[in-house]
């Protein structure tokens, strides 16, 4: 048989997974082809049309009058293109348009024939003048990047189908209004009454059906029918059943997600299948109770309120008598100021959300806040309750209030109903925090800010908005953690260990500070990302273009932004203290508690070390920055196609609640460690500790003297160890020096969260040093 190769201008491949729907907004590519007779001759003058493959709007979104049905009593007009000349009404639901091809085109002289058409998936239809003879090809993936060769498109005789549709309800034996059509294409047929249907002029090939009535649902045949060249294939029975609503989320008003409200809120449902379209009966319940005030807007929006007595159970959403299944959902009591909360005391540019001002509980008497899991998912949304004031010290953020200007105010808690409660806060100022230097600003762990209802155990995201500007922070949670001293002293699988080496658990055997050591960490916030300058322009999320630096002079901590570099180390470390008064740079002893995290979890941490992917998995791929040119990546742009979903490896935690970028992207000055002009030994705080630098070399155990090892530096280089993930160490003797840490984009292999060097001066300033704040309350 011979062969066509389509030419693209992008790629063309078959595939079996499902991309995003075909959008004009994005990249366009060209499909391009020939078309021949069953002799292999060209065919000129036939009709090419490009259908999206998955198009489904509950019925046919083509219709055309190839398909002999349609000479039925319709009240339905079409032409040769696959688009209605107008919307189809029906008593069963609303009128609408039904869309067309994406695009047609007729062959040349030769055959050939192109067009455009955007990045999607889509099924391709050659038809002869007569439309007696058709070629199909499904499923054509066209992704905007290479080329594919596709089997010729060759025209043969067209097919019929022919078959019936049952109902699963048996009182219903009226089948007129019903439909079957094939997806993506232009053929549908309508049902006769009796339940009968036929399809004509179908391409040979393989074809998914799909059978529609507005009052009895939709059916599908369990496997595709095959259609052959000038005969009629019988298809099996296509039951039709009506489809079960489904609640997929719950709003308050504002559209952010709860799972709570007092009698009298108002919740939005989200879901499929409410049955608005079709007119069918619909009720939702809480815990057996009807609600109140039902609003049904379209198929997957519903609003109402909170009936009145009402207590925590599921909410159910029945369409028809079908029901979906329960989501649980919590009924606030009234709420309680807290005790001693009247007045609330707080200085100037402090935050405050409900929870500090009142307690809220549910009719379990449960304690109503927001909770999240360690990979950052939602287990129990904030309180549905609004704090409202009429005062300009105050300014509301989303859910939180922010002190303004000093003085007395008097704020409410409105919960649905409910009778609303009342307490004064009272804004007093207070001396400004002065900057200091980074010393002592890390001893011992630090505590939640007022401002963070998360879960102190678990890492979880804090934003701080500054000027209007958000940042990202991750909370990082104290731990114990235990470095082995003189490992074959501590038993079991920890005698293999290299010195130096951290585990998660007190060793079985050893005495402690002589075989090993236990640690404290954590108890901070950590940047998510690398700083930013506060006015740069985020990337676009899918190719990172559009991203601008900015000349900002105070910082940001956002995801798809230029890295902030060419900055000096005293100026990361004013950036840092101008920003807030909690704020300073990353010092040696908190990027070791990432470190050490990664290390006694077992988790590894790639990173944008190989000019826009990883060294050592080149699956993993960065957004590039389109100011830069030379690798570097947009922040927390690293992404792996077969990771699902909250887990990302360029995180110290395997998850998107982690602190990214550790590994590669920019070196990152911290503000601890150091040397001094003509010495070899470590400083700490500019101070000399005594304990002289190994040369430079892969690290092959970690400094386990009491006074450094919480900072994460070499004890001896030589050997590289996975280990230490084969990180480097690399000392200077000749200058004042201050800490590197995680390499840059071109390092390769000389980058990674164990990574020290010490070979630059304060004043350096380079495009592969930037730096990331810390938050310690």
């Amino acid at each position: 048989m011979k062969h066509l190769t389509l030419l693209l201008v992008g790629s063309l491949v078959a595939c079996t997974a499902v991309p995003p729907a075909p959008s004009r907004m994005g990249n366009e590519a060209q499909i391009a082809g020939r078309v021949v007779d069953e002799t292999g001759m060209a065919v000129s003058g036939a009709d090419v049309r490009i259908f999206p493959a998955d198009s489904v709007v509950e019925g046919s979104q083509l219709v055309s009058n190839n398909s002999g049905s349609l000479t039925e009593a319709l009240s339905l007009v079409s032409n040769q293109t696959g688009s209605l000349t107008r919307p189809w009404s029906s008593s069963y639901r609303p009128e609408r348009a039904i869309q067309g091809v994406a695009a047609t085109v007729r062959t040349g002289t030769d055959g050939t024939f192109a067009l455009s058409v955007p990045v999607g998936k889509y099924n391709v239809e050659c038809a002869s003048k007569d439309g007696a003879l058709k070629a199909w090809t499904a499923n054509v993936f066209v992704q905007g990047a290479g080329r594919s060769d596709l089997a010729i498109l060759t025209l043969r005789p067209t097919g019929t189908l022919e078959g019936r549709v049952r109902f699963e309800s048996a009182r219903a034996t009226k089948f007129l209004g019903s439909e079957v059509f094939v997806p993506g294409s232009s053929y549908l047929a309508k049902v006769r009454e009796e339940g009968s249907y036929v399809l004509t002029g179908i391409p040979a090939g393989s074809f998914e059906l799909v059978a529609w009535h507005p009052e009895q649902g939709v059916g599908r045949l369990a496997k595709a029918v095959e259609v052959r060249p000038g005969e009629k294939t019988v298809v099996a029975e296509i039951v039709l059943s009506l489809e079960r609503p489904a609640i997929t989320g719950v709003q308050d008003t504002d559209g952010r997600r709860t799972d709570n409200g007092a009698p009298g809120t108002r919740v939005k449902l989200l879901g499929k299948n409410f049955g608005v379209s079709r007119g069918r009966p619909l009720s939702v319940t809480l815990k057996g109770q009807t609600v109140t005030d039902l609003e049904a807007t379209s198929d997957e929006t519903l609003s109402f309120k909170v009936p009145a007595g009402a207590a925590n159970g599921e909410l159910v959403v029945s369409v028809g008598g079908r029901m979906s299944d329960g989501v649980p959902f919590r009924v606030l009591k009234r709420p309680v100021p807290r005790p001693g909360t009247s007045p609330y005391r707080t200085g100037l540019e402090a935050r405050f959300t409900v929870d500090d001002l009142y307690e809220i509980r549910d009719t379990d008497d449960a304690l109503v806040r927001e909770v999240t899991t360690d990979g950052g998912e939602v287990r129990f949304h904030a309180p549905n309750v609004k704090l409202n004031f009429d005062s300009p010290i105050l300014l509301r953020e989303g859910r939180v209030i922010r002190t303004v200007m000093d003085g007395l105010a008097d704020v409410h808690a409105e919960a649905g109903s409910l009778m609303p409660q009342s307490v004064k806060v009272e804004v007093i100022l207070a001396a400004e925090p002065t900057p200091g230097n980074t010393a002592g600003m890390t001893e011992g762990p630090g505590k939640m800010s007022a401002d963070d209802r998360g879960d102190p155990t678990i890492h979880h995201d804090f934003t701080m908005v500054k000027n209007g500007v958000e940042s990202i922070f991750v909370w990082v949670p104290v731990f114990e953690a235990y470095q082995l001293i003189i490992p074959a002293n501590c038993g079991g699988e920890n005698m293999d260990k290299p010195v130096g080496f951290w585990v998660p658990r007190r060793p079985d055997a050893g005495t402690e500070n002589r075989d090993w050591a236990r640690e404290e960490f954590g108890g901070f916030y950590a940047g998510k990302f690398e700083a930013s300058r506060a006015d740069a322009v985020p990337g676009n999320p899918v190719n990172g273009s559009g991203a601008i630096a900015g000349t900002g002079t105070t910082l940001k901590v956002t995801p798809d932004c230029v890295p902030w570099t060419k900055l000096t180390w005293n100026q990361a470390v004013t950036a840092c203290q101008s920003y807030d008064g909690s704020c300073h740079l990353m010092e040696d002893d908190e990027w070791t508690a990432l470190a050490v995290w990664s290390m006694v979890r077992n988790v590894p941490v790639h990173g944008n070390n190989d000019r826009g992917q990883d060294a050592d998995d080149g699956s993993i791929r960065f957004r590039l920055d389109p100011t830069h040119g030379f690798g570097r990546a947009l922040t927390g742009s690293g992404v792996r196609a077969n990771w699902s979903e909250n887990v990302n490896f360029t995180t110290h935690t395997g998850r998107t609640t982690g602190v990214y970028d550790l590994n590669g992207n920019v070196w990152e000055w911290t503000g601890t460690l150091g040397g001094n002009p003509g010495s070899n030994r470590f400083t700490v705080k500019g101070r000399d500790t005594g304990v002289a630098m190994p040369g430079p070399g892969a690290i092959s155990s970690l400094q386990s003297d009491a006074r450094l090892r919480r900072y994460g530096v070499a004890g001896s280089t030589g050997t590289e160890l996975d280990a230490f993930a084969k990180d480097r160490f690399s000392p200077s003797f000749n200058q004042r020096s201050v800490s590197l840490r995680g390499g840059f984009w071109d390092a390769r292999t000389y980058a990674g969260v164990w990574l020290l060097d010490l070979n630059f001066a304060p004043s350096s300033a380079q495009d592969f040093i930037g730096f990331r704040p810390v938050l310690r309350f």
